[in-house]
């Protein structure tokens, strides 16, 4: 239960909060009047700088932290013994998924949703097998699905925008049209151009 309700603060929490800009503003005004030196706003200042920012770091110590966000991530699949990282010889590409997700912007500015898609793409015999994780952090469940497709077959990548409470953002796919699959990617990964090359040989 702990879990979720750190997953849902981070999914709703905004990365400037009313609380940050009321004690900032407030620690700001006391180092002005500091350095002004006027009259009783000199006697007010240091208090001022005083609780500003300590009611600073105190709201900011309230929120959610990305790494905690990705602790959260990295418990779930530690609990389904799931690999971070693809096995020797393989493949592995992983993507927050915009589409029908609750999005946040982390300090570090990166998106983030509720949902975590992995897919590990095996390559032998003329055939690649895709065996996919599809994580929601919010309810700590995990989805797998498996699929087979051949190598000669070369996939193609498919972007559309999504409407999101942070605004129009990119979503972005991984096309088998043989197959019908369709795999969130994030495109901004190498790892994507390194995949696509196993194909259309």
């Amino acid at each position: 239960m702990e879990k979720n309700k750190t997953a849902e603060k981070y999914l709703t929490q905004t990365v400037t909060a009313k609380w940050d800009i009321i004690f900032g503003a407030l620690a700001a005004v006391g180092v002005i009047l500091f350095l002004v030196g006027w009259g009783w706003g000199y006697y007010f200042s240091i208090p001022a700088v005083f609780v500003g920012a300590a009611g600073f770091i105190l709201a900011r110590s309230q929120r959610v932290s990305d790494d905690d966000y990705q602790g959260l991530l990295d418990h779930i699949l530690v609990d389904n013994r799931i690999e971070k990282t693809a096995k020797p010889g393989a493949l592995m590409l992983t993507s927050y998924v915009m589409k029908d997700s609750r999005i946040a912007r982390g300090i570090d500015r990166a998106l983030r949703s509720d949902i975590y898609f992995m897919a590990e793409f095996g390559f032998g015999g003329g055939s690649c097998r895709i065996v996919t994780h599809t994580v929601d952090i919010a309810k700590a469940t995990v989805a797998e699905s498996r699929y087979t497709v051949p190598v000669a077959e070369k996939p193609r990548i498919e972007a559309e925008t999504v409407e999101t409470r942070l605004g129009p953002v990119t979503q972005s796919y991984l096309v088998f049209d043989n197959e019908s699959i369709r795999l969130p990617v994030d495109t901004s990964s190498a790892d994507v151009d390194e995949v696509m090359a196993k194909f259309g040989r």
